[in-house]
């Protein structure tokens, strides 16, 4: 959802200044019948506002993907889908498809924390991916629930092992009414 959000606010944009929007999940097939989807029929709606049907069905033919495409070109938008696991061979994947140092990161990641494993691994795959960009502004927001019962996961859990990884993190937001759920940003100092 913050990729999608990303994404209209861009295209909304009069003078876009040009996006590399790199959109991840562990299962490539969840890139492929969720993810894709969403970017599709989130341009569609941002690009067609005149005659955009909520409830109607929306015809993908190669009109419209070559009118998506022509779009994307026209924004200076270029989309990366990355499928894998956190880790070390993430890390890799994701700096050779930026291939050129950004001036600016953004890492958005939402419940990604969910248990002990996950969490450790989200951990050392964010830090390595702000640690790779010394030059560039880099930041992360990551939303998730302040604990996830039953399977071990916390949000003080993620914050403390960022912070002994050299991660500076301050709590930016928070829900305390029903699941308790935070929203934190994650800075490393430029070396």
């Amino acid at each position: 959802m913050p990729s999608i959000a990303t994404l209209q606010w861009h295209l909304s944009e009069d003078e876009p200044q040009g996006l590399h929007l790199g959109l991840a999940d562990y299962n490539s097939i969840v890139l492929q019948l969720v993810t894709l989807p969403n970017v599709l029929l989130s341009w569609a709606k941002v690009s067609t506002q005149d005659s955009w049907e909520a409830e109607g069905e929306l015809e993908i033919d190669w009109e419209f993907i070559n009118n998506f495409l022509a779009s994307l070109d026209s924004y200076n938008i270029k989309l990366s889908f990355l499928s894998g696991a956190w880790g070390a061979d993430f890390i890799h994947l994701a700096s050779e498809n930026m291939k050129s140092d950004p001036a600016h990161l953004t890492i958005l990641g939402a419940e990604t924390i969910y248990s002990p494993f996950a969490l450790k691994s989200f951990a050392q795959t964010l830090t390595g991916l702000l640690e790779m960009m010394p030059d560039a502004e880099k930041t992360a927001l990551v939303a998730a629930k302040k604990v996830y019962f039953g399977v071990g996961g916390s949000m003080e859990d993620f914050c403390e092992m960022v912070r002994e990884k050299g991660g500076l993190v301050e709590q930016i937001r928070e829900e305390s009414g029903g699941v308790r759920r935070s929203v934190v940003e994650v800075k490393f100092r430029s070396t």
